[in-house]
């Protein structure tokens, strides 16, 4: 796609579609700059309640899962493009900013796996899982969970 189609497609949007386009392009610009400038233990704050690596399911209503579905959906489309990078860390931290906006319940996790060969390699992944369905962030069979965040503060359950 061309910068003339991206224009005109997102000229052609609906107002509340754009406004949300904005929120989630300053949002991706603002959680690049909070992964890559702040130490991961104070990433931890901007995360959401920590829940240890605990595997859990919000309940959330038919329209609460199609509004979030919506947001990822957006958020897919601007980390897409954008100059800066937003990979899954990027994508969780807004997804769950905007879900916030919504009062939507959500839960990030946060997976790591250690590959084996000469050179070990650890790889991590994050994803943001709204009732049973995971919105941003596929692939999270291969990772297992260390950390876990919910957007209330559940510890009272644990």
């Amino acid at each position: 796609m061309t910068l003339r189609e991206k224009v005109s497609f997102v000229w052609h949007l609906p107002w509340r579609r754009k406004k949300w386009l904005l929120y989630c392009f300053v949002s991706s610009a603002l959680a690049s700059f909070v992964v890559s400038a702040l130490p991961s233990k104070y990433l931890k704050h901007f995360l959401g309640y920590p829940l240890r690596n605990k595997e859990l399911c919000v309940l959330a209503t038919p329209t609460q899962l199609l509004h979030a579905r919506q947001v990822a959906s957006l958020m897919k489309t601007v980390s897409s493009n954008v100059p800066w990078p937003c990979e899954c860390l990027v994508q969780a931290l807004c997804v769950n900013w905007l879900l916030n906006r919504q009062a939507l319940p959500w839960v990030t996790y946060l997976g790591a796996s250690l590959e084996a060969g000469a050179q070990p390699n650890m790889k991590a992944h994050a994803w943001v899982c709204v009732g049973p369905h995971t919105i941003i962030g596929d692939r999270r069979d291969q990772f297992p969970i260390v950390g876990t965040f919910t957007s209330s503060d559940l510890s009272e359950f644990e």
